[in-house]
Parts: structure tokens; C-alpha cells; sequence
């Protein structure tokens, strides 16, 4: 398995602070039925040795992109209304091949760290690495107040990930609405979402809109295995 790091903290496993487990309903929803399937990640977080020894299993590549340390660099060279020196920005952290597509992105708590521009100019950065049926797993806090950062994740099994929270003062949560999330990340539907007891919203994201055609590729989309989107399932979350 082939695999690339992006940012300072290459195959990092040291924790900032306590690491409780939660269940994950989504993942192994996107995760092909046979192990021999290639499948290709986007990781958003920061990288861990746990996720690259996961998807070792799957023959495929697994790229890591620190977007949320990245970001605050783009941040400081931008204003909030310079919308294409941001996108400019945005992309020279995603700087993949134009033939690159993925099958599956884990963004993990990321959305609620971004503004809606931000979210925004997101999707439309991701977009060209997308195919019709890309999966995009994300955490949506529903709670006042939210770690100062993003945690970063661990996957455990396909059930459970390990999450280390960042220390720091708590700051508020922007608590999103699923309506204004894909009025913003347009290109996106929901095929699942979960209420977790420790107040996230797991989302289970499938994008759909694509003006171009996709690139040859020995794996197939994700979309033939996505549920139906009525799904609202509650699972514990220690």
C-alpha cells in the first residue's frame, strides 16, 4: 500500500489529552465487502499509524492532508473577502495530480472548525478529486461548546475510533444545520446520519454532481453500498 503525508506530525501517535472510544456507525458503511477491493482515502486529519495499518488491508492509497493546520496559515494570508486567494489557498493544500480521485475522504470534526465560506470553498476544492458516489464521513457537533481545535482520530475496528481531543479552552460551537451544510458544499447528499450520545452528528455524505467525466479506475464508487438516507440511528458513545 502506498502512502502519502502531508504536514509536520508524519505517523504521530502522541495523544494531547484523554482518549475516549466512540462508535462509529458510518465507516464501515463505506468500506468495501471484500478486502481485496482498492480503495483510495483522503485522510483531513492529522496522520496516524493506526489509520495507515487499517487501510493497509484495503490495496489502495491512503494520503493524508493536515487541513486544519494548513488552513491557519491560509487564514493569515487571506481576508475573509478575498474569495479567490482563498480558494488559491485551499488548493495548494489538497495539491494532488488532476487524474487523482478518491473513493472515500475522512473529514472527520473538521466542518465544525470552518466557517460557511470556508466550507464552501471546500467542496469546491475537493470536487475535482471526486468521483460520482465519493463518500465523505464527518462529525457534526450539536453541543454549546467544542475543543479548541480538531480532534484527531484513530480507527480502532471498523466500529470504534479512538478520539484525542485537543487541550486548550472549549469555544463555541457554530452547531450547523444539515440544510446549510449542503447549500454550502453543493455537489453532496446525505446517504446516513447517526445521532451519537456524546452530541455529534455522524454524516455519511455521497457526492453526486460531476460535469466531468470520472477517470478510469479498477474500484468502483462507494454509492452501490450506501443505505438509503432515511436511516436516524442512535448509538452509545463512551
Amino acid at each position: 500500500m502506498r502512502s502519502l503525508f502531508r504536514g509536520n506530525n508524519r505517523g504521530s501517535s502522541r495523544q494531547n489529552h484523554t482518549s475516549p472510544s466512540q462508535k462509529s456507525l458510518g465507516l464501515r458503511g463505506v468500506l468495501p465487502e471484500s478486502e481485496t477491493a482498492t480503495l483510495r482515502v483522503l485522510d483531513l486529519g492529522p496522520a496516524r499509524a493506526a489509520n495507515l495499518d487499517f487501510f493497509s488491508r484495503y490495496g489502495g492509497r491512503l494520503t493524508v492532508a493536515d487541513f486544519y493546520r494548513g488552513l491557519r496559515a491560509a487564514r493569515a494570508s487571506t481576508t475573509s473577502d478575498e474569495d479567490e486567494r482563498k480558494a488559491k489557498a485551499f488548493a495548494e493544500l489538497l495539491p494532488f495530480d488532476k487524474t487523482t480521485r478518491f473513493d472515500l475522504v475522512l473529514a472527520w470534526d473538521l466542518l465544525n472548525y470552518l466557517t460557511p465560506q470556508e466550507q464552501h470553498v471546500l467542496m469546491k476544492c475537493l470536487e475535482p478529486f471526486c468521483l460520482a458516489g465519493t463518500a465523505i464521513l464527518a462529525f457534526v457537533s450539536t453541543q454549546k461548546e467544542m475543543p479548541p481545535a480538531p480532534s484527531a482520530y484513530s480507527i480502532r475496528d471498523a466500529d470504534t475510533l479512538v478520539c484525542e481531543e485537543r487541550e486548550g479552552r472549549a469555544r463555541p460551537c457554530p452547531r450547523y444545520l444539515e440544510g446549510d451544510l449542503l447549500k454550502r458544499m453543493q455537489g453532496l447528499t446525505v446517504e446516513n446520519r447517526y445521532q451519537l450520545r456524546n452530541g455529534m452528528l455522524e454524516y455519511v455524505f455521497s457526492y453526486r454532481m460531476s460535469s466531468r467525466p470520472a477517470a478510469s479506475s479498477s474500484s468502483e464508487s462507494l454509492r452501490y453500498r450506501l443505505e438509503p438516507a432515511s436511516r436516524w440511528t442512535t448509538t452509545p458513545s463512551r
